[in-house]
């Protein structure tokens, strides 16, 4: 996608465009003529009003076709000194034909355009419509010289002009203003002008009408005087009043604002000047060059130097130089889609060039086809933009897409894997459950005398192998609940449940444990309800005060519960061995056991605390949380989400069905019997 940067480059190369700013904004006709054949390139609508003709037919016409035949002979002279360097601008005012055979006085201003070449390409000609003021004052002129006399008449004219008018006797005293003159400055009948207008106490030095009263002649002098807006321009010209004898009696001077002129006048110039700035400063390098044979360079932006280093001199003198820094493999590509450019008249182009200090850019090349007005081929205007950094993060981002597909061919290798590793391990587990619970059956039975009495020696090895069997299973079990969680295969069946009853569940399964060391176990927890898993929570429950029974010998254990805004707080503390700060963070680890003085004396697979996290963070969607002290017993702690409000919720009936019990948040303290 193009910038706004690049958009207005793509205009400015465009000649067709180049001075659209200026015919949309000034207030007065302006043109852009060819310096070849005089032809109208483009025309604003003050133009237009001016002249009668509409963009189209003016477009179509030379500068000549609409000038008075008188006027042609010194615009022609006119063009000739702009051509030659002599002048840079000319103004005059002169006579237009308009479309209904009128004429029409202007005041006009013509500048050339400079090329590369130092040659004018165009002329922008700027004019505003003086026909009115024109015949005014042709009438004024008329008027003063054949009827000095008739005061009131001349003063009717007189006042009716929209330029000021002031006479003054031959000791500079004001004796007439009309109400322009009066409105701009003030009344100032029978004062001296140079005090009351110039702040001065002699005559000024430029005075058109001291000229006009030494030579009898009309003069013509400019003034600049400042306003609150900034300044303000004015034409001075001066004219002879003579009595009927011919003797000079008095000046008249016309006072004509042109400050609106100056300033049309001025933003052409300032539009020129940021055209040919934004051709400077662009990020892009523009160009134009021929439509056939070598398409040498016949212009460059200067800023080439900045993108590639050379000078514009280097392309614009050297026709082939552009095309020898082209690289080998990019080169004949560039020059058919130049070949080209007659039937597609637009192309847009990257290939790589070599700069100054040896390297080769990426460019992008936008390049179109200029028709003359006679629709042949003129020049192919174009830009570079540099996209080596572009074409750099494409190259980055085509390995980056290569490495991902590897990385997802990779991990699609590793689950199949995985599937396959569950696979065998769902059946694996399958096949040594079923003999292990034949072992474990056959032995309890052996045990309880029903085939016959046992010796002791016997009833020692058949209880080695009944607890073997057991410790095996309980591990076949806990690997085949974490392979279906690491492979997402366990499915969470949830329900509304009461959390003290999974509590006491889990304390009754255990009871035998707690009994057989003489522990103490209490539940302290308020009336909740939760929605959850209530097998996973109950396994998770077991896992944790299983935990607590083994490596606790004497003391107590207590259960607890909380609700924490959106989530439930139950926590399993101990009064056991505690764990070393330093092996805090290896009690979740699979197949690891802590060093400690009762490792020897209980049985464990080392994956209990590693599935209870795995069920709590996969399962329950909750976290689980340590804190022990070495010594000085421990605390288990996981929080799971829970439906929690003090409202009538939904709780399974004991046969079908739902009761509504409502939740008090009322704390039961109880110390259990087991």
């Amino acid at each position: 996608m193009k910038n706004a940067a690049e958009r207005k480059t793509g205009q400015l190369a465009d000649h067709g465009k180049l001075f659209q700013a200026i015919f949309e904004q000034a207030a007065i006709g302006v043109a852009l003529v060819s310096t070849s054949d005089g032809k109208f390139i483009k025309v604003n609508k003050k133009y237009c009003d001016i002249t009668g003709y509409s963009e189209e037919e003016m477009c179509n016409m030379d500068f000549n076709s609409i000038t008075y035949p008188e006027d042609m002979k010194s615009d022609f002279e006119i063009i000739e000194l702009l051509k030659s360097g002599n002048i840079r601008e000319f103004t005059k005012e002169k006579r237009y034909i308009h479309k209904n055979g009128e004429i029409v006085w202007v005041s006009g201003t013509v500048s050339p355009l400079w090329d590369p070449g130092n040659e004018p390409g165009y002329y922008i000609t700027v004019v505003q419509d003086i026909t009115q003021r024109k015949r005014v004052e042709e009438k004024l002129k008329a008027a003063i010289l054949k009827t000095q006399n008739e005061k009131n008449k001349s003063e009717a004219i007189i006042s009716a002009l929209g330029d000021g008018i002031i006479i003054q006797d031959k000791n500079y005293n004001i004796v007439y203003q009309n109400k322009v003159q009066t409105d701009l400055m003030g009344e100032h009948d029978g004062e001296l002008c140079y005090k009351v207008y110039e702040r001065r106490d002699t005559v000024c030095e430029d005075c058109p009408v001291e000229r006009t009263f030494n030579d009898g002649k009309i003069h013509m002098t400019e003034r600049v005087v400042p306003n609150g807006n900034g300044l303000s321009y004015f034409d001075l010209i001066s004219s002879p009043l003579r009595d009927p004898e011919g003797n000079i009696i008095a000046g008249v001077k016309i006072v004509r604002d042109m400050t609106e002129k100056r300033r049309a006048e001025e933003e052409v110039r300032s539009t020129k000047d940021r055209l040919q700035f934004l051709l400077d400063s662009s990020f892009a390098v523009i160009y134009t060059c021929k439509p056939f044979g070598d398409f040498g360079a016949t212009y460059i932006s200067e800023n080439v130097t900045k993108v590639l280093g050379y000078m514009s001199s280097d392309f614009t003198e050297n026709p082939l130089f552009w095309q020898d820094r082209i690289h080998p493999d990019d080169k004949e590509r560039v020059i058919r889609a130049l070949e080209s450019i007659f039937e597609s008249e637009h192309q847009i182009l990257e290939y790589r060039f070599l700069d100054k200090n040896g390297v080769y850019m990426w460019m992008r090349d936008e390049l179109r086809l200029i028709r003359d007005e006679n629709n042949q081929p003129k020049e192919v205007a174009g830009y570079w933009i540099d996209i080596t950094k572009s074409k750099q993060a494409q190259e980055e981002r085509i390995q980056l897409l290569e490495k991902e597909h590897a990385a997802r061919t990779d991990a699609e290798a590793a689950r199949k894997l995985d599937r396959m590793k569950n696979m065998f391990i769902a059946s694996t587990s399958h096949e040594l459950r079923t003999p292990l619970n034949s072992i474990i059956g056959f032995t309890g039975i052996l045990l309880q005398g029903w085939s016959g009495e046992l010796n002791k020696e016997q009833k020692e090895y058949l209880e080695m192998i009944n607890s073997s069997s057991k410790h095996l299973l309980e591990l076949i079990i806990e690997i085949l609940d974490i392979s279906r969680i690491e492979s997402g295969n366990i499915d969470m069946k949830d329900s509304v449940f009461d959390l003290r009853a999974v509590m006491d569940e889990a304390i009754r399964t255990l009871r035998t444990s707690i009994k057989e060391k003489g522990l103490d176990i209490s539940v302290e927890m308020e009336d909740i309800s939760i929605r959850s898993d209530r097998r996973r929570l109950l396994q998770c429950m077991m896992n944790l005060i299983g935990n607590s029974v083994k490596y606790t010998e004497s003391g107590s254990i207590k259960i607890s519960a909380k609700i924490l805004e959106n989530k439930v707080d139950i926590s399993v503390t101990d009064t056991g061995i505690g764990i070393k700060t330093q092996d805090i963070p290896r009690l979740f680890v699979p197949f690891t056991r802590l060093e400690s003085p009762l490792s020897m004396k209980t049985s464990g697979t080392g994956l209990g605390l590693y599935l209870t996290k795995k069920l709590v963070q996969d399962v329950l969607g909750g976290e689980i949380y340590v804190l022990s002290k070495y010594g000085g017993g421990s605390t288990f702690t996981i929080q799971i989400p829970v439906e929690f409000k003090k409202i009538r919720i939904s709780l399974p009936k004991k046969n079908a069905g739902f009761s509504n019990i409502e939740t008090t948040g009322r704390i039961i303290k109880s110390k259990v019997d087991i």
